[in-house]
């Protein structure tokens, strides 16, 4: 986050971390993954219509569509979760360099430091990339839940194809 949270009114809260979330999702969502992700939303939303009155045509075209562009999430996926990954690591292994240090440091200042003391400003100053990691996670979460939505919308389009394959060769041999 740009600037600390330095609030107690929930209101004022809630608005300051959906304006940091915003400027961060502008910093770490690339112009392509919006777009596939419009895309996906567009085929759902244009193929909802009246299910069972869509030809197979139609139904292979949304199916098409579908396939091509939740392939592409994959890759955007694995990479939300290797900065998640990455970003977890990293904070652990800065967390362990800097414990002495600000032990160090708070013995100083205070007189004495405690655990407590030396996690409670270790976590403050590593709170960003915790902020990091868990974006990453999350979107990484949300498009994977993008994915099975469409497969799940990929099998029911192949039943339904199926199906009307079924009636056509009932119709042909009836």
């Amino acid at each position: 986050m740009s600037k600390p949270l330095k609030t107690t009114n929930l209101t004022s809260l809630k608005d300051q971390l959906e304006e940091e979330y915003s400027l961060f999702k502008k910093e770490n969502v690339t112009p392509t993954e919006v777009e596939l992700v419009k895309e996906i939303r567009k085929i759902f939303t244009d193929s909802h219509g009246d299910f069972n009155a869509k030809t197979i045509e139609d139904l292979i075209l949304i199916r098409e569509n579908l396939s091509r562009n939740t392939e592409s999430l994959g890759e955007i996926i694995a990479t939300h979760e290797m900065h998640c990954d990455y970003s977890y690591i990293w904070r652990k292994g800065k967390y362990a360099e800097d414990w002495l240090p600000m032990k160090s440091k708070l013995a100083e200042d205070l007189g004495k430091a405690t655990t407590q003391d030396i996690d409670s400003k270790l976590t403050s100053a590593l709170l960003q990339t915790q902020l990091y990691s868990m974006f990453h996670r999350r979107r990484a979460d949300y498009l994977l839940r993008k994915v099975e939505a469409s497969d799940r919308y990929i099998r029911t389009i192949d039943h339904r194809i199926a199906e009307l394959r079924r009636q056509f060769l009932n119709n042909e041999n009836g």
